[in-house]
């Protein structure tokens, strides 16, 4: 397991800690404290995010009280889209394939996100660890990000490796190895309008922990808003 895995929870929104635009002067420095906390620049910051965020929705997500988005911009508008991520004192997570040293030396970036859900698409630990190693090379100051499925979780982990439609266990446990941020998602109310599986996230995070037993899982998406619009 890559040293300096983090597991962490965004659910606790109470306790987040916002960085103010004004805080930040040239690139970001992200490192992870001694008890598990992301730090940006030396301060902690708890984040609360959206996934897929289009460029005019950034003020509606900071209106919502969060404070970091997934960027999802138009083609060539990367960093017009961090600069007004920075100006709303957001932070950004930004696919790894938008890699450039524009975005990496950039205050507003958080961290690098690989393609979601590779459990799901068949994409082994083994080339995303290649792909960890070549980024980690250009940029070691912000930590990459890993998004599995639910297909871990032992009610639906047979059946899903019976049709070859997800990894065993082992080869989960490697996917820690290519990142230092790792995190699961799960949608029992908006994907299957099943409100009685909320408690499933519990029990999912707890086997989650138990893949990566020595540290605290950047717990995002699990969609358990009964408006039918997705915001963690």
């Amino acid at each position: 397991m890559t040293a300096g895995l983090r597991i962490m929870y965004v659910t606790a929104a109470l306790g987040a800690l916002a960085l103010g635009g004004s805080a930040w002067a040239g690139p970001s420095r992200v490192t992870i404290g001694r008890k598990g906390e992301l730090r940006v620049d030396g301060k902690p910051f708890f984040p609360i995010f959206a996934w897929a965020v289009p460029q005019d929705h950034i003020t509606f997500n900071k209106d919502l009280g969060l404070n970091a988005v997934c960027n999802d911009p138009k083609k060539g508008r990367m960093i017009s889209m961090m600069d007004e991520v920075h100006a709303a004192g957001m932070m950004s997570m930004v696919g790894a394939g938008a890699y450039s040293p524009p975005v990496a030396e950039h205050p507003a970036l958080l961290c690098w996100r690989f393609g979601d859900e590779p459990d799901m698409k068949n994409i082994m630990p083994d080339k995303l660890l290649a792909r960890y190693r070549a980024l980690r090379a250009k940029d070691a100051t912000h930590p990459i990000w890993i998004n599995l499925t639910v297909r871990f979780y032992s009610p639906y982990h047979k059946g899903y490796v019976e049709r070859k439609k997800c990894p065993d266990l082992a080869t989960y446990r490697r996917y820690g190895e290519a990142c230092q941020l790792i995190s699961y998602d799960h949608y029992p109310v908006t994907g299957w309008n099943k409100p009685d599986r909320v408690p499933e996230l519990y029990y999912a995070t707890a086997e989650f922990q138990k893949l990566y037993p020595l540290d605290p899982i950047l717990l995002h998406r699990v969609a358990v808003a009964f408006t039918g619009s997705e915001v963690f």
